[in-house]
């Protein structure tokens, strides 16, 4: 299966699902990992993590030609239209049979055009793309409305693969209680898993799914 995972920032696919990517390659799924923005990430830290990114997919199992920066302005998708962003993620020709993207209720601006992006290109015309929306640390929390998960996965073993891909985008962690620290990202994934009986989970919401 090919499994597109469509984010704004690079750190964005380790919050989300760092403990799902893993597992999805280590059963040989295909995973390709697109970044709509360029490699500067939130200001004031001006750090360029593209190169970071590689290594983060190849902890994750994920092949550096299947690593994608598209180059957008980080916080500056209002000066773009989705027609235009997804004729770039077209070009790519990565044909997904699954889409993980962010969620329509982040805080993130960014955040949202994604999803209004991943949604154009989950629609079901030519074929049926199964497409989730994953949760990411503070700013699926700080949305208007609570993310409302209705698929879980179990991390318990992958976790530490998720802790350690997000030290590699070292100037984007926070100091705890901030959600986007170490400590925050761990609660987080055993928050998850206790609620379904798992010692750490990732959550999802399903938009659309088929067998």
């Amino acid at each position: 299966m090919r499994v597109m995972v469509l984010v704004a920032h690079l750190d964005d696919e380790v919050l989300g699902c760092g403990g799902y990517i893993p597992k999805l390659t280590k059963d040989s799924h295909e995973v390709h990992m697109v970044f709509l923005t360029e490699g500067v990430l939130h200001p004031p830290k001006r750090n360029d993590n593209r190169e970071a990114s590689f290594a983060v997919a190849e902890l994750l199992g994920v092949q550096r030609q299947h690593v994608y920066h598209l180059g957008l302005k980080n916080q500056r998708f209002d000066e773009y239209t989705i027609i235009d962003v997804n004729k770039k993620i077209e070009s790519l020709s990565i044909d997904p049979e699954m889409l993980i993207s962010t969620s329509a209720i982040d805080v993130n601006g960014d955040h949202r055009f994604t999803f209004n992006c991943a949604l154009v290109i989950a629609r079901p015309l030519k074929k049926r793309i199964r497409f989730l929306t994953m949760e990411l640390l503070s700013s699926t929390e700080w949305g208007h409305e609570p993310f409302q998960p209705n698929y879980y996965v179990d991390i318990t073993d992958t976790l530490d693969l998720k802790i350690r891909a997000m030290k590699l985008y070292q100037d984007q962690l926070m100091p705890f209680p901030h959600p986007r620290s170490l400590e925050g990202i761990e609660y987080k994934a055993r928050t998850r898993g206790m609620e379904v009986g798992y010692q750490a989970a990732e959550a999802f919401h399903v938009v659309r799914w088929f067998e």
